[in-house]
């Protein structure tokens, strides 16, 4: 692939110039950059100078290159890093249709050598795919799926990108006779191919490595598959998928978008013992598709959602992104219309859509968050089975806390009867690994070495697999981004020790300041949550009625001698997450939240005697997970001899009966009469990574074998002491 400026032939170099600097323009703006075109400034000139809407501190200079057979030379690279230093630019830019020259290539690999990662240069490819990216363009698979209807690939020669003042243009040189002979052309916003005389005219015309081959209007193929429009999305809509959600902070990157921290996640067949990666769901034209997708709170179900529906269109399908919370009514007519209104909010061409006579083969519906759906169970069946009836292709996402009402209610489960069940999984080994790789590339995805790239991420996935625990943190991909974003503000590399406990605490308060908690009010949140947590844990319970937790509240504000609203306090824990409900009782969202408060309160008191008594009561019970994860979040918390001391003891009465090992030649000689065969060792000629790999995939495989304690009934701090043997 390649790209051409195509002028008419007496045309100037600023004209050819002036095109790639206009489509240059389109790549930026679409990048969150405003875009000043030939900037002159006291003796510096640049094609275009671009400030960022985020950070007004960012300005990058662009320079536009629209050669044909020339290659970028040296003096081009010398002169950007001249201009970026005498004006303090942060970042310059190189943005060329065609190739570096050896020189300019020495220049580069000296810069990256030297660790400058300021200088970007957009050759063709990388180019296109930017312009894909950013949808100023569609893929090039879209036209090209049309041409291979007519001819195999090797009887396609070339394929190029079309600047041209009538337009972008895919085109395809093309013959069945071994010699290029004919030029498909294709308008690249759209993919629609050009059968307009006229138009194809004027484009032959122009100057480009095309214009002595033929330009028909009839070649036996048709625009799409039914003589339509394609679908393409709005730009609004496009960039809206894009959008994480939250605001991530990254060292080489100021916005961070869905495609620089998106992978796929695996999926639990429910009800089998298999799962699959979320990747595998294909939705293709003809097919009847229908499934359900059950995942936790923050577990990525919209992202999912939203990829899904980016993947889709390219088949030359129309997905329709609907939220279940705009559905109030089982009234078909009423249905019909939120769906037709949701495609002219979603798509740039929704006229020709919807005058489609098959648009309800080509919908295909993804619905998220079913469990908001404002119909009643009676209505809500009745919604499902018009939409079963209207459309084949369905795609539901809905919170967990609907799979049990799903499998008890015997009208939905008919319904139903037709789609496979699936659950969004927490990130394995394997996939933690994948998405940190993707985070240690963002802004540096051609600038940084393998081995760099791999030194890096295992220190990541070792840093993580701490913090995460064994069942602390959840490991879907909103948690494991914030902990990598806070690592990056942290300022030790390597943590030790209570260190980890100052990404709990970030988490926690991320979390609260998402919603929009003020840092003057953490003191309280911090508080009432810490006494909440220690209820908890005295009482031996893990969930609590509405109207205890507001009679815990009412004390707890007379023994602060505080006022605060009960309503307030308790949206706002459900809604940053820090608390949960499920059927009128609520609980701690998350493990390492319940430690970290309870922790937290027992350390705040350890001078009381009553706490003291129970610090001992549960360092003697260690064998009990939910005890040994206090324990480790106090040593976080306090260096009190008490527990230091209390782990200490605990350790030498478990192995009282074992000796110390002195390494004496009779220890030696028992080890040895255990052998029984000689020891091979085999050293295999593995890459690195595939090393890496394999032990993932036997660390995932150990961990879906680990049970979950999490669903243990709560455990008394003073229940007699079991023989950790007899366990």
């Amino acid at each position: 692939m390649k790209i051409e400026v195509a002028v008419p032939q007496k045309a100037t170099t600023k004209v050819k110039g002036d095109l790639l600097e206009n489509i240059a323009k389109k790549l930026l703006e679409a990048q969150n950059y405003e875009v000043e075109q030939e900037v002159r400034n006291t003796g510096v000139e640049v094609d275009l100078l671009c400030q960022s809407k985020t950070n007004n501190n960012k300005k990058i200079s662009v320079e536009c290159k629209a050669y044909r057979d020339k290659k970028i030379d040296s003096g081009i690279i010398d002169k950007m890093l001249g201009v970026k230093s005498r004006k303090k630019y942060a970042e310059a830019w190189l943005i060329t249709t065609s190739s570096l020259g050896k020189d300019a290539k020495g220049i580069m690999e000296e810069l990256l050598e030297e660790g400058n990662c300021d200088v970007h240069i957009f050759t063709p490819e990388k180019l296109m795919r930017a312009l894909v990216d950013t949808n100023v363009i569609v893929s090039i698979d879209i036209p090209k799926s049309k041409v291979l209807n007519n001819y195999s690939e090797n009887q396609i020669f070339d394929e190029v990108l079309l600047v041209t003042p009538k337009g972008y243009f895919w085109a395809f040189s093309t013959s069945k006779t071994g010699k290029a002979e004919l030029v498909l052309l294709f308008d690249a916003t759209n993919g629609q191919m050009i059968v307009q005389h006229e138009l194809l005219y004027e484009v032959q015309m122009l100057d480009s490595s095309l214009t002595n081959l033929e330009f028909p209007s009839e070649v036996g193929i048709s625009s799409t598959n039914n003589s339509e429009e394609p679908c393409k999305f709005n730009h609004d809509y496009y960039l809206k998928t894009l959008d994480t959600g939250v605001k991530y902070t990254h060292p080489d990157k100021n916005i961070i978008n869905v495609d620089d921290i998106f992978i796929y996640q695996d999926l639990q067949v429910l009800n089998e013992d298999k799962e699959i990666n979320s990747s595998k769901i294909i939705v293709k034209n003809n097919e009847k598709h229908r499934l359900f997708i059950f995942g936790n709170e923050l577990s990525g179900k919209t992202t999912l959602a939203y990829n899904i529906q980016r993947k889709v269109i390219k088949n030359g399908l129309i997905p329709v992104y609907i939220n279940a919370a705009g559905i109030s009514s089982s009234d078909i007519k009423k249905i019909e219309k939120l769906v037709k209104r949701k495609i002219i909010e979603q798509y740039e061409n929704p006229i020709t859509i919807n005058s489609n006579k098959n648009i309800d083969e080509k919908i295909v519906l993804i619905i998220d968050d079913f469990h908001t759906i404002k119909t009643n169970n009676g209505s809500t069946v009745k919604v499902i089975n018009i939409l079963n009836e209207k459309y084949s292709k369905i795609i539901f996402f809905s919170n967990s806390s609907r799979e049990l009402k799903l499998l008890i209610d015997n009208d939905l489960n008919d319904a139903l009867s037709s789609y496979d069940f699936y659950k969004i999984k927490e990130l394995g080994y394997k996939l933690r690994d994948e998405i940190i790789k993707k985070w240690v590339s963002i802004g540096r995805d051609e600038t940084i070495g393998d081995n760099e790239k791999y030194t890096r991420t295992i220190e990541l996935a070792n840093t993580i697999d701490v913090t995460v625990g064994k069942n602390f943190v959840p490991t879907y991909p909103i948690y494991i981004l914030t902990l990598l974003q806070s690592f990056e503000a942290s300022s030790a590399k390597t943590l030790q020790g209570s260190a980890y406990a100052e990404f709990y605490n970030y988490l926690i308060t991320q979390s609260l300041g998402s919603i929009g908690i003020k840092p003057t009010e953490l003191h309280l949140y911090f508080s009432f949550l810490s006494e909440l947590a220690y209820f908890f844990f005295d009482k031996s319970t893990k969930e609590i009625s509405e109207t205890e937790l507001e009679s815990f509240h009412v004390k707890y504000c007379e023994n602060k001698m505080i006022n605060s609203n009960f309503d307030r306090l308790r949206n706002n824990l459900l809604k940053s997450k820090i608390l949960k409900e499920e059927i009128g009782s609520f609980s701690f969202n998350h493990n390492y939240i319940y430690y970290f408060f309870a922790a937290k309160n027992l350390s705040d008191h350890i001078d009381n005697e009553n706490i003291r008594e129970q610090v001992k009561k549960i360092t003697q019970r260690l064998y009990r997970t939910e005890f040994a994860n206090i324990i480790i979040f106090l040593v976080h918390f306090t260096k009190n001899k008490l527990v230091l001391n209390g782990i200490i003891n605990q350790a030498k009465s478990t192995f009282s009966e074992i000796n110390i090992a002195t390494f004496s030649k009779e220890e030696f000689e028992n080890i040895n009469k255990l052998i029984n065969q000689e020891i091979n060792i085999f050293i295999e000629d593995k890459k690195v990574e595939e090393s890496r790999a394999e032990e993932l995939t036997l660390k995932d495989k150990a961990q879906g074998n680990e049970t979950n304690e999490s669903n243990d009934p709560a455990i008394k701090y003073d229940e007699d002491i079991k023989e950790l043997w007899s366990r």
